[in-house]
């Protein structure tokens, strides 16, 4: 895995569906389903699917950028690795991870 401190925090969406709305830097709209949450030492992630007509076969990780209050793309590769580990560990019950 790695050596990041990790500690999860609760997102209730196991029985309901959480959609949220996220705005691109053109100010065009799209909605996702939220996933999970992920907190690892002093950084916020989360996890969604685009909402589609067609089943989303890959997750999207987001990363809370403080200085833009606002959630963007993970640039390094290896910290996105990361943080789908962790969420593939913690939603092993829930999900088929199989390649």
């Amino acid at each position: 895995m790695n050596d990041m401190d990790e500690e999860m925090f609760d997102n209730d969406a196991e029985d309901t569906e959480d959609i949220i709305i996220l705005t691109d830097e053109d100010g065009n709209d799209y909605e996702f389903e939220w996933i999970d949450s992920i907190a690892v030492k002093d950084n916020r992630y989360i996890v969604v699917l685009p909402v589609e007509e067609e089943p989303a076969d890959e997750v999207l990780i987001l990363k809370f950028c403080i200085e833009e209050e606002a959630f963007v793309p993970i640039e390094d590769k290896s910290e996105s690795d990361n943080i789908f580990e962790l969420f593939m560990e913690r939603n092993k019950e829930y999900y088929d991870f199989t390649d």
